[in-house]
């Protein structure tokens, strides 16, 4: 009976880990910290650097260069980077003292 309980209370927390994982995607679709995305070759995006600039800055698409299947740069439209960087500035910032 004891197996049961705790397969049981996996599987529950599994659920709830899905939905917390469902709802941060949600909420970064809906801010506008996440868009639609695309991974390109290196060589593909050197020939087609252009459209690609068209893409990111008109239509907000978030591009992934990818040299040797590994990440190599990331093109992401003005607006998107500057939050990041606010982001990250107010994170770097100490906290103020206690009182």
């Amino acid at each position: 009976m004891g197996w049961r309980l705790a397969r049981e209370r996996q599987r529950d927390a599994d659920r709830e880990q899905d939905f917390y994982k469902m709802y941060k995607m949600y909420m970064l679709y809906y801010t506008g910290l996440m868009a639609a995305s695309k991974q390109v070759r290196a060589a593909d995006a050197r020939r087609d650097f252009s459209s690609l600039l068209d893409e990111v800055e008109h239509h907000g698409v978030h591009v992934e260069i990818r040299r040797y299947n590994d990440p190599a740069a990331y093109l992401v439209p003005p607006a998107w980077y500057e939050r990041a960087q606010q982001a990250l500035a107010a994170s770097a910032e100490p906290d103020p003292p206690p009182g």
